[in-house]
C-alpha cells in the first residue's frame, strides 16, 4: 500500500485530498433534490469533487495562509461547493495582482 501511495505522490495525487474532495462530492449528490442526473453526470461530479481537492486545497491553504492541519476538511468543502471554489480563487487572484498593482503604481509616484 505505502508503495501505491508514493506512486501517487510522485504524480501529483494526494491520497487524503482526494477521498477528501469525493467524500464533499457524494454529500453534495445526495442532498440535491434533483434526480434527473444520469450516472455519466454523477461520476464526473464524484471525479471533478476529488481532482479539485487535490489540486485547488494546497493553493487555499496558501492564499488563506492556514495550516496544513485543515486540509482534509478543505478538501472535504472543495469536493463539495466545485466551481465556487474556483470562482472564490480567481477572485482571490485577481485581489491580489490588483493590490501588487497599486503598491507598484504608488511606489512610482
Amino acid at each position: 500500500m505505502e508503495q501505491f501511495l508514493q506512486v501517487l505522490r510522485a504524480i501529483g495525487i494526494d491520497f487524503v485530498l482526494i477521498i477528501s474532495g469525493c467524500s464533499g462530492a457524494v454529500s453534495l449528490l445526495t442532498s440535491k433534490k434533483n434526480t434527473a442526473m444520469n450516472w455519466k453526470e454523477k461520476a464526473s461530479i464524484f471525479l471533478a469533487g476529488g481532482l479539485s481537492a487535490n489540486y485547488l486545497t494546497p493553493l487555499v491553504i496558501h492564499l488563506t495562509n492556514l495550516s496544513d492541519d485543515y486540509r482534509a476538511g478543505f478538501g472535504f468543502l472543495i469536493g463539495y461547493s466545485g466551481l465556487k471554489t474556483v470562482e472564490f480563487l480567481i477572485k482571490k487572484m485577481h485581489d491580489r495582482v490588483d493590490g501588487n498593482s497599486n503598491k507598484n503604481i504608488e511606489d512610482e509616484k
